[in-house]
C-alpha cells in the first residue's frame, strides 16, 4: 500500500481557544515538532479542537503528539479526550493519559467531513501535531525528537543518602515477589539478611552504627565513606549510609541556605517576584514561621552554622531585574534598610532571615499572591499571623535584634488582628488551610496571656472538628503544602496551658474524651466554668485527630509507605482549576510537611502501636524525598549539588530565568513522583517542576518537628548527655534556670556530654518544641 497522507493537513482548523496568536490550531499540522509550533488552549477548560474538510474523508487512525519539551523531555498535556465525528458520535475515548505520543485506531473506518477532539481537561492543553489516516495496515511512526530516553533506576528504591541506625529503615522492591532474599552490604561484608514482604524490604532491626574510628564525620564533612547497598535477586541499590541522623545531617544547611539564596533583591537574583521578602513569597507562603520553628527546635545547629548574611544596604546604582507583581518590592527593600534597626553583626544567619522577613513585613505588609489570587493586594490575615511567631520567640532571639523591631511588631499583630472564626476551606493550590488560625493564635496567648487568643484558638479547632471531616483529602493532603497549619495548631492547642485556677498548676489540657459541644461564649463566670468548657472543647480535638491517624495508617498501606490523597489517587488530581503550571499540581511541600502533622499527633497518641506506624510513615516521607519513590530521584533538581549523598537530582528541571529564578538556589524542592508513577511507572507523565518558597517553608517545618523527634537528654548522676542533630562542636542546654555548655563526644557531632552540679528541669531548644526531662 502507498505511503499514507496525513488528511489533517487538507482541514479546516478551529480551536476553542488559544493562549495568543503564536500558538493557534494551525500549528499542529505544519510538520514542525518543537515547543515553537505546538496549539496551546486556553487555561481554563475543557477544550476542543475541530477537524473540517470540504468532502467527507474515511478515517480509520490519529496520531498526537502532545506536550512541552524541557530539558530533553517530552511531557504529556492532556489527560482526557473524547474524539467525536460531525454528530457528537464518540468514535474513541482517552482516560488517564500519561503518554506524550497517543495513536487511536478506530474499530471501524468512520466516513466524515468533521472530526472533534474534546478535551475535558480543567487546566491548559498542548499539542505539537495531530495526524489524521486513511484505513490501512501500516501506519508512519510519529517520533518527537530532541526527546531524550528517561533513564530507569534499578526498582530498589532507597533513601539515597541514608538512614539512621536507630530509626525505621525500609526500602521498595516493586518488581519482586514476597520471599525474594536481599542483603544490606556494605563491600563484601554482609550485614543483614531478610526477605521481601509487600514489596518492601525492611532492615530496621540492623542496629549497626559504623565504627567512629573507621568512618568520616559523614560526606558534608569531607573524607571517605564506606558505602552501603542492598542486593536482591540480582538487582543492587544505589550506595547509601547507616549513620547517625543523617537525613537531618543533609537537609538542614540546605534549608537554610534556600532562605539565604532566595531572598528578593539581596538574594542569588536582582528580582523580586511576586513582591514579598522572598522571591515568590505571598502572604501564606510560611517563611517566617517555619525559620522560628527551626530555631525553637535546634537553636544549637543553627547557631553555629556558617555565617553568609550581612547587612548591606542596596546601592545608589542597584539595578532590579523586573518580574511578575513586583510593584513596591525594591522601595520596600530601601526602607527596610533605612527605616528597621539591623541585627547584631554577630547574630546567625536564621535570626538575620527572621529579622529581614518580619522588617519587610513591617514596611510593606499589603501583597498580593502573583498566581491569580481573587483576593487581590491587601494586608492579609495570615501575614500578620506570620509575625505572631515572632511575637512569640522574642525572648530567644531579642539577644540579637532590637526591641524597636518587636515593638513595632507586635503593635502591628494587634492592631490588625482577626478574632473570627474562619470558615474558608482552600483549594489545592494552598492558599487558605482551615484552621491555619489556631497555632498563631496560641502563640499570641501564651506570649501575652490575653485570654482573646486562647478563646478564638479553641472556637476555631471547635468549628474544625464539629465541620470537617478528616477523611476527606480535600481537608488535609488536598491543602498541599500547608496540611502542618492545621495539624501542628491542634496538637499546640492539645498540649497548652488553660486558664490556671486559683492554687493550681496549669493543665496540659489533654482533658477527658467527651461528646460535648457547648458554645464558648468570651467570659465565663469563673475560672472554674471557664476550665470546664476549655476541657471540653478540647476534648472534641483527640477524637477528630484519631480519625485523622486511622484515615492516614490505612492509606499509608502501600509498598512505599506513602500516604495517598485517597483510594483512586497517590498524589493530588493532576487538572483542577488553579495555578497548576499547566502540567498538573506538584506537591513537595506536602510531602516534606507531612512529617510535621505525623510526628506531633504520634507524641500525643496513646496507641503506642499507632504512634509507632505514625513515625514509620513519617520517616518514609522523608525517604520519599531522598529517593524512595518510582523515580528513584530526590525531589529536588539540584540534589546531587545541594544534598550530599544524592545520586540523583529531579529529572525534569523548570526553565532558567523564569518567575523566581530558583535554580539558583541552593536547596530548592522541584517535585515528587505523582499518581502517573505509582507504583512503578518511572516513565509517567511529569507534574510541574517548579520549585516554590511555600514548598521550602513545609519542608523548615516538616524538618523542626524531626529534629524534636531526633533529640533526647538523660541525666546519670552528674553527666548529662544530650543526643541532638547539631552537627557542630557545642551544644547548650538549659538545667534549672543554669546555662550548660556540653561539648560533643563523638565523631558525628550528634552526642554531647558535660557534668554539672546544678539541679532542675533539663532543657534544649525552646518554647513548645523544646525538649525537656
Amino acid at each position: 500500500m502507498a505511503r499514507q497522507s496525513n488528511l489533517a493537513t487538507t482541514a479546516m482548523l478551529k480551536a476553542s481557544s488559544s493562549l495568543n496568536a503564536g500558538y493557534g490550531a494551525s500549528n499542529v499540522t505544519d510538520g514542525k515538532l518543537t515547543n515553537e509550533s505546538r496549539w496551546v488552549s486556553g487555561s481554563i477548560g475543557p477544550h476542543s479542537l475541530t477537524l473540517s474538510w470540504a468532502t467527507p474523508q474515511t478515517i480509520a487512525c490519529l496520531q498526537l503528539g502532545t506536550g512541552w519539551l524541557n530539558e530533553g523531555v517530552w511531557g504529556s498535556e492532556f489527560r482526557e479526550l473524547s474524539v467525536r465525528d460531525g454528530s457528537g458520535r464518540e468514535l474513541a475515548k482517552v482516560t488517564g493519559n500519561d503518554k506524550t505520543v497517543v495513536e487511536l485506531r478506530l474499530k471501524q473506518p468512520v466516513t466524515t467531513d468533521t472530526l472533534q477532539l474534546v478535551f475535558a481537561d480543567p487546566g491548559t492543553v498542548r499539542l505539537v501535531e495531530v495526524r489524521v489516516f486513511e484505513p490501512s495496515t501500516t501506519y508512519p511512526t510519529l517520533l518527537l525528537p530532541g526527546a531524550i530516553p528517561r533513564p530507569r533506576p534499578v526498582p530498589l528504591f532507597i533513601n539515597q543518602t541514608g538512614y539512621d541506625p536507630d530509626d525505621p529503615k525500609r526500602f521498595t522492591a516493586p518488581t519482586l515477589p514476597d520471599g525474594t532474599p536481599f542483603a544490606v552490604k556494605q563491600g563484601e561484608k554482609v550485614l543483614f539478611k531478610g526477605t521481601v514482604r509487600g514489596n518492601i524490604g525492611d532492615f530496621t532491626t540492623l542496629k549497626l552504627p559504623f565504627p567512629s574510628e573507621e568512618r568520616a564525620p559523614g560526606r558534608g564533612a569531607g573524607g571517605e565513606v564506606k558505602e552501603v547497598r542492598i542486593e536482591a535477586a540480582g538487582l543492587v541499590s544505589d550506595p547509601f549510609e547507616i549513620a547517625p541522623l543523617v537525613t537531618l545531617r543533609a537537609s538542614l544547611d540546605p534549608a537554610l541556605r534556600f532562605f539565604v539564596d532566595s531572598r528578593s533583591l539581596v538574594g542569588t537574583h536582582p528580582s523580586a517576584y511576586g513582591g514579598s521578602a522572598w522571591r515568590d513569597g505571598t502572604y501564606y507562603s510560611y517563611e517566617v514561621p517555619s525559620l522560628v520553628l527551626l530555631y525553637l527546635a535546634n537553636p544549637s545547629f543553627f547557631e553555629q552554622a556558617k555565617r553568609e548574611v550581612e547587612w548591606k544596604p542596596l546601592s545608589a546604582n542597584f539595578k532590579q531585574v523586573k518580574a511578575n507583581g513586583d510593584g513596591g518590592a525594591l522601595e520596600a527593600a530601601q526602607a527596610y534598610f533605612r527605616e528597621i534597626e539591623p541585627p547584631k553583626p554577630d547574630a546567625p544567619d536564621i535570626a538575620k532571615l527572621i529579622h529581614w522577613g518580619v522588617g519587610w513585613l513591617l514596611v510593606k505588609p499589603e501583597s498580593a499572591d502573583p498566581s491569580g489570587d481573587p483576593k487581590g493586594r491587601r494586608i492579609h490575615l495570615q501575614t500578620i499571623e506570620q509575625l505572631a511567631f515572632f511575637v512569640y520567640a522574642w525572648p530567644q532571639l531579642s539577644r540579637w535584634l532590637p526591641v524597636s523591631v518587636y515593638e513595632r511588631t507586635k503593635a502591628l499583630v494587634l492592631k490588625n488582628w482577626n478574632f473570627g472564626i474562619q470558615t474558608e476551606v482552600g483549594d489545592y493550590k494552598g492558599r487558605e488551610c482551615p484552621g491555619h488560625s489556631i497555632l498563631p493564635n496560641v502563640l499570641l496567648y501564651e506570649a501575652t496571656k490575653d485570654k482573646r487568643f486562647l478563646d478564638t484558638a479553641l472556637a476555631q479547632a471547635k468549628w474544625v472538628c464539629e465541620k470537617l471531616d478528616p477523611a476527606d483529602p480535600k481537608v488535609t493532603k488536598g491543602q498541599r503544602m500547608s496540611e502542618h497549619m492545621l495539624l501542628t495548631g491542634l496538637t499546640t492547642l492539645l498540649t497548652s496551658p488553660l486558664t490556671p485556677l486559683p492554687g493550681a498548676r496549669p493543665s496540659l489540657g489533654k482533658g477527658k474524651i467527651q461528646n460535648l459541644a457547648p458554645s464558648f461564649p468570651n467570659e465565663l463566670a469563673s475560672a472554674r466554668e471557664r476550665r470546664d468548657g476549655e476541657e471540653r472543647l478540647l476534648a472534641l480535638i483527640r477524637p477528630w485527630l484519631e480519625k485523622w491517624s486511622a484515615v492516614v495508617i490505612a492509606r499509608s498501606e502501600n509498598a512505599y509507605d506513602f500516604r495517598k490523597y485517597d483510594e483512586a489517587n497517590w498524589t493530588l488530581p493532576r487538572f483542577t482549576p488553579g495555578s497548576h503550571g499547566g502540567a498538573g499540581w506538584n506537591e513537595p511541600g506536602n510531602v516534606a510537611g507531612f512529617p510535621a502533622c505525623a510526628l506531633s499527633v504520634a507524641r500525643l497518641s496513646g496507641d503506642t502501636k499507632r504512634a509507632e506506624r505514625l513515625r514509620v510513615i513519617a520517616t518514609a516521607h522523608f525517604d520519599t524525598l531522598f529517593g524512595r519513590n518510582p523515580l528513584g530521584a530526590h525531589a529536588a533538581f539540584r540534589g546531587p549539588k545541594d544534598f550530599y549523598g544524592v545520586e540523583r537530582g529531579w529529572p525534569k528541571k523548570f526553565a532558567d530565568d523564569t518567575c523566581a529564578r530558583l535554580e539558583l538556589v541552593r536547596g530548592t524542592l522541584s517535585s515528587t513522583a505523582a499518581t502517573e508513577h505509582y507504583p512503578n511507572n518511572p516513565d509517567g507523565a511529569f507534574r510541574h517542576p517548579e520549585g516554590w518558597t511555600a514548598f521550602n517553608s513545609a519542608f523548615n517545618v516538616g524538618l523542626a518537628y524531626a529534629c524534636r523527634e531526633a533529640t533526647r537528654l538523660t541525666r546519670k548522676g552528674k553527666t548529662i548527655t544530650l543526643q541532638a542533630p547539631i552537627f557542630a562542636p557545642t551544644a547548650t542546654i538549659m538545667v534549672g534556670k543554669t546555662v550548660l555548655l556540653l561539648k560533643a563526644i563523638n565523631p558525628e557531632q550528634t552526642l554531647f556530654q558535660a557534668t554539672t552540679n546544678a539541679t532542675g528541669t533539663l532543657r534544649y531548644g525552646h518554647g513548645f518544641l523544646a525538649t525537656e526531662l
